[in-house]
């Protein structure tokens, strides 16, 4: 099966030593379909602090494939921010371990972090797949070492523990809005070499999971496998239901990322938040820190209980996001 690579432009060898032109011909068809939408993601990446500079190219891609990689990637010097505050939390999986979850959105290591969430393009790509409000669960923190055989079989992620948002077999195949999506942030150039992911474009309209999200390999053995391949700094936007792998590190290098799981307004939300009106006075009268979008403040994060400012252990810290009125 043909492995294509979305992101970083890689060598390929002639094409003579990959296919006979028996199976290119039947292959034709599809990989003008599907392969090519998918190519026109690996445009050439740039510099520029607006990862969702492009919000209709990415709500495309999403729709189409059930993920995108942005073309911009941050700047080294807020690349260089992140790293730093990400070692400091994690020390390259050593003694730490690799994964640091549920991080204190008030700890000045996660300042980095949250400025990327204060990105006001993003977060309108954000809003237009969530709905407003919509809410961030968690900041999650993830390091393979070289040599790391830590792997993630195919799955598609659920949201029902966490939030109550669930799919109906229909609801999944019409492939409408509001739904979750999951924001992934490479801090160091990423493959599946060193334990990047790699997706099942397409199959995000079906139900294929198992006990835990867990996807059968018979369930995608015909599809193709896309490598969620990125430059340190580029960031790729994932439908839940996309079914994806992580993959071991086979490398010497280093591979840092950090993700951000997102989640429409629920009524498992509201149990453990209130209702938006109670969230935002609450935060008032607490005189709780919150974050507005730049440049313009159009949005505003917003603790949504207790809970995300708690400084011990807490899995779930979820804010809040408002659009605030014009």
């Amino acid at each position: 099966m043909a492995t294509h690579k979305a992101g970083l432009a890689s060598q390929h060898t002639s094409t003579k030593d990959v296919l006979h032109e028996e199976l290119k011909a039947s292959c034709a068809e599809i990989e003008t379909s599907v392969a090519a939408p998918i190519a026109r993601q690996e445009e050439e990446v740039v510099a520029d602090e607006r990862l969702g500079a492009d919000a209709e190219l990415a709500l495309s891609a999403l729709q189409r494939d059930g993920f995108h990689i942005f073309p911009q990637r941050l700047p080294l010097e807020r690349l260089e921010s992140l790293r730093a505050a990400f070692d400091a939390r994690l020390d390259g999986g050593s003694a730490s371990g690799e994964v640091d979850l549920g991080c204190p959105w008030t700890d000045e290591t996660v300042a980095p972090f949250l400025e990327v969430l204060q990105d006001e393009s993003l977060v309108r790509v954000l809003a237009k797949m969530c709905g407003s409000p919509f809410v961030a669960l968690r900041l999650e923190l993830f390091v393979k070492g070289p040599r790391s055989g830590t792997a993630i079989p195919w799955h598609q992620d659920t949201f029902t523990t966490h939030t109550g948002f669930s799919w109906t077999a229909e609801a999944a195949a019409e492939g409408g809005r509001p739904h979750p999506a999951t924001l992934w942030v490479a801090l160091d150039d990423t493959s599946t070499e060193n334990g990047g992911m790699q997706f099942a474009p397409g199959r995000h309209r079906e139900l294929l999971n198992g006990p835990n999200g867990a996807v059968p390999e018979e369930a995608i053995s015909a599809d193709r496998r896309v490598d969620y391949e990125m430059a340190a700094g580029q960031a790729g936007l994932h439908h839940p239901l996309a079914p994806h792998q992580s993959c071991p590190n086979t490398s010497d290098r280093i591979r840092r990322a950090f993700l951000v799981r997102f989640s429409p307004w629920t009524d498992a939300v509201e149990r453990q938040c209130g209702t938006p009106s109670e969230v935002r006075e609450r935060a008032a009268t607490n005189d709780w820190p919150q974050w507005r979008s730049s440049p313009e403040s159009s949005f505003v994060w917003t603790p949504g209980n207790e809970k995300a400012l708690s400084a011990g252990r807490a899995l779930n810290r979820m804010l809040v996001c408002f659009e605030q009125s014009s």
